[in-house]
């Protein structure tokens, strides 16, 4: 489940393979393999692009091919789950949001054995020390879990930040197609007593962890956006509505908002790759809406 929150919402893959420039995929068997998409055709005057990313990868295995670099190059504005230029502020704000109301710590929403074997997790897996620890505990669980595992990764690199750095080099606009408020409103969907059972579980079961995260590894290296989402919906069954919540939901508030965006100009939008694939992913809606989605490798 940790891993999985990497491809879907903005909040480490290794050794992906380099793409062929501009090799368009037309072979049935490979139609849907594909990280980076043509959004073309309903009068579009020029295409769009969608890419799948992942927002949390090891900076030692982050790949980005020319072939992005270039389609990128071609629009004239990127496109985002959510805006990046926050104020201090915000900034502020939204650090508030992320912990637990009241003074509460994790502490408050799990067993004394769980507790325990939480800090155990963090003392002697992440070497992280007393006084760190008393920061994070305060943290929403759903939070502390993302934390612990880029605290695991160390040294991350985010597509996200990426793209929004080439943007400002080449002076594009950035825009977002949600708010980090609105992210944050999923989460709180979901009792903190829930959000900490999926945290303690997923440190019981480190070692199936670290499988399901191999597996996922090579799926996104095969670049099989809908054998990726049926791993996701696979292992995102102990979440209550996880599919709603977190992909469909939110796959169809964004189509009108991007069909509106590309209507006037060429863009490239990036979102977490579980948003691809799936009878109500972005490639297939886009598709059903009337527009040519061609799969660049």
């Amino acid at each position: 489940m940790k891993k999985i929150l990497f491809l879907i919402t903005f909040i480490a893959l290794q050794h992906l393979q380099t793409f062929a420039q501009n090799e368009i995929v037309t072979a049935d068997s490979t139609k849907n393999k594909a990280l980076l998409w043509q959004i073309s055709g309903k009068n579009l005057s020029k295409p769009s692009y969608i890419y799948g990313t992942i927002h949390v990868i090891e900076k030692k295995d982050f790949f980005m091919s020319q072939n992005i670099k270039q389609k990128f190059e071609e629009t004239d504005q990127l496109v985002l789950e959510i805006p990046m230029d926050m104020s201090l502020s915000q900034k502020i704000e939204m650090a508030q949001k992320i912990m637990l109301p009241n003074q509460k710590t994790i502490k408050d929403y799990t067993s004394k054995t769980d507790f325990e074997c939480l800090q155990n997790y963090m003392t002697d897996t992440l070497q992280i020390n007393p006084k760190k620890q008393q920061r994070l505990i305060r943290l929403k669980p759903f939070f502390l879990m993302a934390t612990l595992e880029i605290d695991k990764i160390k040294k991350t690199k985010s597509y996200e930040k990426v793209f929004a750095k080439m943007a400002k080099k080449q002076r594009k606009t950035v825009v977002g197609l949600e708010t980090a408020d609105f992210q944050l409103s999923i989460i709180d969907r979901y009792p903190y007593t829930l959000q900490a059972k999926m945290l303690i579980d997923g440190i019981k079961q480190s070692t199936n962890d670290q499988t399901l995260f191999e597996e996922m590894v090579a799926v996104y290296k095969s670049q099989d956006i809908e054998k990726l989402y049926q791993l996701i919906k696979k292992e995102s069954d102990t979440m209550p509505n996880f599919e709603q919540y977190f992909l469909t939901e939110r796959n169809l508030d964004w189509i009108p908002k991007i069909e509106k965006i590309i209507q006037h100009q060429p863009v490239f939008i990036a979102v977490g790759a579980g948003h691809l694939g799936g009878e109500q992913g972005m490639v297939n809606l886009l598709r059903q809406n009337g527009y040519t989605l061609t799969p660049i490798r």
